[in-house]
């Protein structure tokens, strides 16, 4: 029988400003990192001290968007280390929030 162990960190509270971090550098630098928006990652999610450091590179972050769109790999061993971090963008919030509520009301009650 085969062992999975996850190795996908969701960041969904974690660094959303400039000198906060919850996930250890060590942990970034050693991640393929996923992100909605790479600025606001460097600039206030968990990468930043990672990227003011030196230790990894705006073009190391890959945009979800273009993981989902089939543009860019994802993990690329069972054994990769994945970070997503989520830094919330508002109008992806705000378009998601409109495509649930529309489904929600074209479903039968």
């Amino acid at each position: 029988m085969t062992s999975y162990v996850s190795t996908n960190l969701g960041e969904y509270q974690g660094a959303d400003t400039v000198g906060k971090q919850e996930v250890e550098v060590e942990l970034v630098e050693a991640a393929r990192i996923f992100t909605d928006e790479r600025t606001q990652a460097l600039n206030i999610g968990e990468c930043q001290s990672a990227y003011r450091e030196g230790s990894i590179k705006f073009e190391s972050i890959h945009l979800l968007g273009e993981v989902l769109a089939g543009r860019t790999i994802g993990r690329e061993t069972d054994e990769q280390i994945t970070l997503f971090d989520g830094t919330g963008v508002a109008a992806q919030d705000v378009a998601m929030a409109a495509l649930v509520a529309t489904r929600a009301r074209s479903r039968p009650a």
